[in-house]
């Protein structure tokens, strides 16, 4: 990696007392995490993963660009290996810590979540009771809301299995919340499909979740909730970056891609057709949300750069039309009721 500055690598195993009665039976398990100027929750996430319960354990830091102290908190702990790079790109970030990785078991684990402890064990557990390779082993998630100075609002998330049926699972897919940290994936498999996409700069778990789904596995799900998301609703995150619409539609529609790839408008062929129809109806569902404010000169453009044909895109734009026009009269039948209301009250 050219973008690679310094890579600093101590230990392979957690340092734990016990660390020399590791079992042979239990694989290495890497948890790979980027970073960028997260000092201030940096620590937690790694004593989170010491205190995972899992023995045979990685922890790789990818710090992105980092200009706070960061650096300094990870060579607090002996037993990491960590990278400073200059991608500015948390899809870019973690393939690099997937180098680095000597896992046969990869977790991704953002700067700013929790592991919970026992979800590691139950997760390499399910994963080698089976021999189908086939399965990817996920947990549900605990979120936390900063919503007060004092304190969190926690709310648990529950994930359901993705059946492997070609339509049914898309769907079923498209609609769950499966976080970047919920799977336990196998080091194999992320290889496979070339890791995450760089080319995105949001919604790259749920394409690398996608792509892995449309390759053949199955995910289930098996043990306790696996981590604890923070959401933060600090405008610094990159996350939250404000971007112009025409990117921010390029992007969802490169993320969504793999659904349209073999799709058809050809009825005989039954699952050609129904994923060129779902393919349809995500992306005119994320293109009604984009233009909730009504800034929707960028959407054709944005639909052009995204290599989205003009049929297709006249049915995009034509249902977020209607969606505009549904909520414009909504909004005024229910303040004529109010007001109509307010008369008969004042009439009486």
């Amino acid at each position: 990696m050219k973008n690679a500055v310094k890579t600093e690598s101590i230990s392979r195993v957690m340092d734990f007392p016990e660390a020399e009665e590791v079992s042979k039976d239990e694989p290495i398990v890497t948890i790979i995490t980027p970073a960028h100027n997260a000092e201030n929750t940096l620590e937690a996430c790694i004593q989170s993963v010491r205190d995972a319960g899992y023995r045979n354990i990685e922890h790789v830091v990818v710090l992105d660009n980092c200009s706070d102290s960061s650096l300094f908190v990870c060579k607090r702990f002996p037993h990491l290996t960590f990278a400073e790079v200059n991608f500015q790109n948390a899809s870019a970030a973690r393939n690099f810590g997937l180098e680095l990785s000597n896992g046969r078991f990869i977790k991704f684990l953002d700067a700013d979540d929790r592991l919970l402890p026992g979800a590691v064990s139950a997760q390499v557990e399910a994963a080698l009771a089976t021999a189908n390779d086939s399965i990817v082993y996920f947990g549900d998630f605990v979120q936390n809301i900063k919503d007060s100075p004092d304190g969190f609002t926690n709310q648990r998330r529950r994930n359901h299995v993705v059946l492997p049926d070609e339509v049914s699972g898309i769907y079923r897919f498209m609609h769950q919340r499966l976080m970047i940290t919920c799977p336990l994936h196998r080091k194999s498999d992320l290889l496979s499909i070339g890791g995450f996409s760089a080319e995105l700069f949001s919604w790259q778990e749920k394409n690398l979740h996608l792509r892995l789904l449309l390759s053949g596995k199955i995910f289930v799900k098996v043990g306790p909730p696996c981590f604890e998301y923070l959401i933060n609703h600090s405008e610094t995150q990159i996350s939250r970056l404000k971007r112009p619409l025409d990117r921010e539609v390029v992007n969802y529609c490169n993320a969504v891609r793999p659904i349209n790839e073999m799709a058809c408008w050809t009825p005989f062929n039954k699952y050609g057709f129904w994923r060129k129809l779902l393919w349809l109806h995500f992306l005119s569902r994320r293109m009604r949300q984009l233009c909730k404010d009504g800034k929707g000169e960028s959407l054709s453009r944005g639909l052009r750069l995204a290599g989205v044909q003009h049929p297709e895109r006249g049915f995009i734009l034509a249902t977020v039309l209607l969606s505009r026009l549904y909520r414009f009269f909504w909004s005024w039948s229910r303040l004529s009721a109010f007001l109509f209301g307010v008369s008969l009250t004042v009439m009486l």
